[in-house]
This record gives C-alpha cells, structure tokens and sequence, in this order.
C-alpha cells in the first residue's frame, strides 16, 4: 500500500476508533442495563487498544496525532437521539457503523498480499469488530417491544407530516385566507390522527391476540403464575402503541400546519414544504440507518417525494379553481 494512501487510511481508522471509544464510555455512563453498560465499557476499552495500535502505526510514518480527537459532533448527535428515541435506535446506528468498520477493515487485509504481524493485528482487529456487530445484536433481540415503539413514533410522523402537508398544499390554492387553511389542515390533522390511532391499534391488537392465545394454550400443558400479568402487558402495549402513533402523527402534522398561523398563504406555505421535507429526510435517515441502507439517499428521496407531494396537491387544488371555479377568500 502507498504511503500516502495508508496514512490516510490510518488516519480515518484512528479517528473512528478514538470516536467509538469516546461514544461508547458516554452511552455506558446512561444504560439501565447492568449487563449492557458492562459490555459497552468493555467494548470501549477494546477501541482503545485499536486506537492505540494506530497510534503507534501513525507515529512510525512520522505523524503527529496528539490533536487528533473523536467526531464530537457524531457523539453529540447520537447522544441526542437517543434522548429522543431511545437506546434501541441508537443501537441500530452503532451496528450501522461496525458493518461500515468491518468492510474497511475487510479491504485493507484483502490489499495486504503478503502476512507480516500488521495484517495478522489488523485481522485480530477485525475479528473484535465482528463480535462488537454480536454484541449489538443481541441487544436488540431482546428490546422488541421498544423497538416497536420506535416504529410508531418514526411512521406515525412521517404520515403527519405528508398527509397534512398534501392537504394545506391543495387547500392554499384554494383559499386566500391563512388562517382557514390553517383551520383546514388542523381538521385533516384530527381525523387522520384518530384513524392512524386506530389502524396502530387494530394492528396491535391482532398481533396481541396471537401472542395471549399462545400463553393460554401453553399454560394448560405448564401452569404459570405470571399468565396474567403478561396478558395485561399485551393488551396495555395496544393501547400504548394506538396513542403514541397518534400523538406523533399530531406532531408530525403541527409542523405543516404551524407556518400558516403566522404567514401569509404562499409564504407559509414555501417554509411548510421546507420544515417537512427536512424533517422527512431526517426521520427518513434515521430508518435507513435501522435497515443499514444508504442514509443519504434515503435523506434525498424523501425530501424529493415531499416536494412532489406538495406540488401535486398544490395543482390539483388549482385544477379546482379552473374548472369548477371553487375559490374560499
């Protein structure tokens, strides 16, 4: 490998590893769970063994990395995030990132034609990394139902925010007044809300019944005192999931609509379409980064689709005045 190339590389490798290291020790400080914080301290000393091993490949090349620190802004915002959604999606992220770490780690043993101890430590290196995507794993295997959680707060704002988007988008070319658009749109956000709630609850509850038919039939082969307690936790999570889709949804749909409170039509509606489709390519990102796909372009088609969905309704509502001459100063 080139000079050049390789102190680069190890450049961005020490970086990350010094970031993991630093990210890993805050989120631990912030865990519940004993066994969970106690891994990510371990894997936080692990990272900075790696860092230290590219510390010192840096140093032979004569470079200087005492001032090098982590990415303070990547741990500020997943800090931030997880205040927000919670651990689990945090946790996504964080697998994100090993399955990102492991692929480098994957190319730079691959260019290495020759074994020399480097490639051997490098390989040492990525085989920890490996047991780090585990580690995640397994955490999230046993947080499904705040994982499902998760999912109502990410789809229940993503549809507030282009339903009533769409909605507001087709009534301001229709009325003059922004008031009543504002009106209009909160009327939309109302119904829609209470019928996501109860398609979430309906949903909810179908998967629900599955899970307590299964606890009764087992109970008749091996009674079991907690039976009752976890039927009731069922049917509590189909109500729980029914209003947090609601209230998100709500918020979702306040972000559209609180523009035409305090600006005229056509300017409301210019900063609406902006806030919605910057907040869909965020709530769109950060699902990419739960399914491991590409966070950009999941940020950027988004952001278009809301631009399309406005401007289509926003047509539609002109269509209206055209032909059917309907028009509400």
């Amino acid at each position: 490998m080139e000079s050049n190339e390789f102190k680069k590389k190890a450049l961005e490798f020490y970086k990350d590893e010094v970031t993991d290291m630093t990210f890993y020790d805050k989120l631990s400080s912030r865990m519940r769970d004993a066994d969970f914080k106690q891994q990510l301290q371990e894997l936080s000393s692990i990272e900075k063994e790696h860092a230290e091993f590219w510390r010192q490949e840096l140093e032979k090349s004569s470079e200087d990395v005492s001032r090098i620190r982590g990415k303070g802004f990547k741990i500020s915002f997943l800090l931030f995030l997880m205040k927000i959604l919670g651990p689990v999606l945090t946790i996504r992220m964080l697998e994100h990132g090993e399955i990102r770490a492991i692929r480098m780690y994957r190319e730079m043993i691959d260019s290495e034609k020759e074994d020399t101890p480097f490639k051997e430590q490098v390989q040492t290196i990525l085989d920890q990394e490996i047991n780090h995507e585990d580690v995640f794993a397994n955490q999230i295997s046993k947080t499904e139902e705040e994982i499902e959680r998760s999912r109502d707060i990410i789809y229940g704002m993503s549809d507030g925010l282009v339903e009533v988007l769409g909605s507001v988008a087709g009534l301001t070319a229709i009325m003059t007044s922004h008031y009543y658009i504002a009106l209009g749109g909160f009327v939309v956000a109302i119904s829609g809300a209470m019928s996501m709630s109860l398609g979430s609850y309906l949903s909810a509850k179908s998967q629900n019944e599955y899970k307590i038919h299964q606890i009764e039939k087992a109970s008749l082969f091996s009674p079991d005192k907690q039976q009752k307690t976890r039927i009731d936790e069922l049917h509590d999570k189909s109500k729980q999931s029914a209003i947090t889709t609601a209230f998100y949804y709500l918020i979702g749909a306040a972000i559209a609509i609180l523009p035409f409170v305090a600006f005229q039509r056509l300017t409301a509606l210019i900063i609406s379409v902006s806030l919605v489709a910057i907040t869909q390519a965020i709530t769109n990102s950060i699902v990419a980064l739960t399914m491991n796909a590409r966070v950009l372009r999941s940020a950027i088609r988004s952001a278009i689709l809301t631009l399309l969905t406005a401007g289509a309704t926003y047509l539609v509502g002109e269509l209206f005045v055209i032909f059917f001459h309907v028009s509400i100063l």
